[in-house]
């Protein structure tokens, strides 16, 4: 019968250094590693007693906005504060690396709130933060009881993104936040800024809010004339004339702006959708910026086009400078990207 051939290497002693690794020990140099991987997650009742000394660890968070500490506050003491996915986070060395406006706005509004808690998170997470399941500038507003509140979250996220780029594009007309490959324009917190101090934002919301059944008669979504009336009413005094002879139909002249607007939006709404003439939702919001120009300058149109290869209509106006300069801002980047 055959013997089994013994492999040598199986009868050695393992070597002094291997002894470790062998039971299954951690040595020193690894330890800290080891716990860098080791995450706990719990459920806490936080006080403000608990939130401040929480705050104290707090040395790699972003800049604090006041706007937002002062909303979250008010929904705290509202009791309108609700459980959230978007946890409290501290890595392994116990830094604070997520929730600083929640515990600001637990401190400033004297109640205590659960929320979950994370710790040991891996340190390079942080650059992932605030980009999962969280509580939306929609949700803010709403819970809060503004009114319009979906209105103004939508014109305050486009305010927001213009602002923070510095011209427009099909992506911010829209209500994205980026194009495919760029870095975010503005995060939730700037958002919720723009909402809280941007004061014209709030007079745009009104006037498009009481007007929505006349916008949808025509074509125009609540979102776009808002949004429109935002970059154009502090330095156009005339546009919300503008807005209202498109509405009432009651034009100065064979060539007003108005009139070549609403001509438009018309063949836009008889067309059939596979109609060269119907319009998608961003074009009809570049027609309204091209329109508003023309109104702002004061020249006539009998016939609104864009011109081909011309690049998305930018507003003849500096809102953007305007936004950045009354919250305090970095100055817009200013360089127009892919308008297509």
């Amino acid at each position: 019968m055959a013997m089994p051939i013994q492999n040598p290497a199986k009868n050695r002693e393992p070597h002094p250094k291997n002894l470790a690794r062998a039971r299954h020990e951690v040595r020193p140099k690894d330890a800290a590693l080891k716990n860098l991987a080791v995450t706990e997650v719990t459920e806490e009742r936080i006080s403000p007693a608990t939130a401040a000394e929480y705050l104290r660890q707090n040395g790699v968070n972003r800049r604090v906005r006041r706007s937002v500490v002062t909303l979250y506050a008010g929904m705290m003491k509202k009791g309108l504060w609700g459980a959230s996915n978007d946890m409290i986070c501290f890595d392994a060395r116990g830094r604070l690396l997520n929730g600083q406006h929640r515990l600001l706005a637990v401190v400033e509004s004297g109640t205590t709130q659960s929320f979950v808690v994370r710790r040991g998170v891996d340190p390079e997470a942080f650059k992932h933060m605030d980009t999962g399941a969280q509580r939306g500038v929609d949700d803010v507003l709403g819970i809060l009881g503004w009114e319009y509140g979906p209105l103004s979250a939508s014109t305050a996220k486009r305010l927001a993104f213009y602002a923070k780029a510095g011209y427009l594009n099909a992506a911010i007309a829209q209500g994205h936040n980026s194009q495919p490959g760029r870095a975010l324009y503005a995060d939730r917190f700037d958002i919720l800024e723009v909402a809280a101090e941007y004061g014209p934002m709030m007079a745009s919301v009104k006037f498009t809010g009481v007007r929505r059944r006349d916008l949808k008669k025509i074509g125009i979504t609540p979102a776009q004339m808002a949004f429109t009336h935002a970059l154009f009413s502090p330095w156009h005094a005339g546009f919300e004339d503008f807005a209202g002879r498109l509405l009432k139909r009651d034009f100065r002249s064979a060539d007003d702006p108005a009139n070549a607007l609403l001509d438009r939006m018309l063949l836009h709404l008889t067309s059939a959708v596979s109609s060269p003439s119907r319009l998608h939702p961003t074009a009809v919001f570049g027609y309204i910026v091209l329109a508003a120009n023309a109104d702002f300058k004061g020249r006539g149109l009998t016939k609104l086009q864009w011109p081909r290869g011309s690049g998305f209509p930018q507003p003849l106006v500096q809102v953007a400078e305007r936004i950045t300069t009354a919250l305090a801002w970095a100055p817009p980047r200013g360089q127009p990207g892919d308008d297509s």
